[in-house]
């Protein structure tokens, strides 16, 4: 049940890496640079 419970929280994990990296390169493409430099 441990096990489970962590594979579950390193998918969850991965999505959300995705989504950042997703919402990242999405911000740069627009040339929105304020925003990202406000993140990084």
């Amino acid at each position: 049940m441990l096990q489970q419970l962590g594979s579950l929280i390193q998918s969850h994990q991965q999505k959300y890496f995705h989504y950042l990296i997703f919402h990242h390169r999405h911000c740069t493409s627009k040339g929105e640079n304020k925003n990202t430099t406000k993140l990084a």
